[in-house]
């Protein structure tokens, strides 16, 4: 029985796709001041997504598959964690992920994912978009999730942050994904335009080191023919 609910769990391995209906949220406004900060969490206001993924591959590792006991276990481990710092980033995104990926009889839900990603959009604009983002590409919606990526553009640019550019002009069939330090080694999605030329801009700390991508061409469908290359200054 165990091997059963393990072939069927695996869609909670974070990254692989679901179909499911996806409900409307209405949009919040971008620049929500929190109030009362919990202290010793980071801020909600000025930090990375890769530090926010970073704690949530604390507490939803992907690289673990789960029975449906243990899934269901981890999300009211969540849920109270939630219930207890409603204004965790970490533990929105992590419920994002759990949501977006777990089958239905595991308790997970695209509508209460998307509820999570409203929570985080109103902490924070720009790492909401991601999550909006994420939940559609998981549902292989790249239509809705290029409007997420979209969205993310317009945020405000947080203090000590800045954008910074990819670009990639080959073929690639299937789409192509960018990898690093920025998001935590997740590989974010690259969307193509008007003459063939796949790009991503990214919202990153400062730093004196140039900070450097590895893109990976037809991530879609797993191709591990990868080239590196150093992130393009946007002054926007």
């Amino acid at each position: 029985m165990k091997q059963l609910f393990k072939k069927h769990l695996r869609p909670l391995c974070i990254g692989l796709s679901l179909t499911a209906i996806l409900v409307t949220v209405s949009s919040w406004k971008n620049n929500v001041e929190v109030e009362n900060p919990i202290p010793g969490v980071t801020s909600v206001i000025n930090t990375t997504f890769a530090v926010v993924d970073a704690e949530t591959e604390m507490l939803v590792p992907s690289n673990k598959i789960y029975h449906r006991s243990e899934a269901l276990e981890l999300k009211k481990s969540l849920e109270n964690m939630l219930s207890e710092n409603s204004q965790s980033l970490a533990v929105n995104l992590a419920l994002v992920k759990y949501h977006a990926c777990a089958p239905n009889f595991a308790g997970g839900f695209k509508g209460v994912a998307m509820q999570h990603a409203a929570n985080i959009y109103r902490l924070n604009a720009y790492i909401g978009c991601l999550a909006y983002e994420y939940i559609y590409i998981q549902n292989n919606d790249f239509i809705h999730a290029e409007e997420w990526y979209k969205l993310s553009l317009a945020c405000r640019l947080q203090e000590g942050m800045e954008w910074r550019e990819v670009v990639f002009s080959k073929q690639a069939s299937f789409g192509v994904g960018v990898k690093g330090a920025f998001s935590n080694g997740r590989v974010q999605a690259l969307y193509e335009n008007l003459y063939g030329t796949h790009k991503r801009k990214i919202m990153i700390s400062k730093s004196t080191t140039e900070p450097t991508f590895t893109l990976v061409p037809d991530f879609l469908r797993g191709n591990n023919s990868q080239t590196s290359g150093r992130l393009i200054f946007t002054p926007f």
